[in-house]
């Protein structure tokens, strides 16, 4: 998906594009995440502050 200036992506606007509910949309992001992670063998880390690391 194309970022648009002015344009907010939200679960709801992912989900209507493609046809599931919000929750469902959440879950593929989430998994998309998981795979891109182990792809590029990522590990995020939130630090006490709240920064994240790798």
């Amino acid at each position: 998906m194309f970022y648009l200036p002015g344009q907010s992506v939200t679960t709801e606007r992912l989900g209507r594009i493609n046809l599931v509910d919000e929750t469902t949309a959440r879950q593929d992001i989430e998994e998309t995440g998981r795979e891109i992670q182990r792809y590029h063998r990522l590990t995020l880390r939130s630090e006490v502050d709240g920064s994240l690391s790798d």
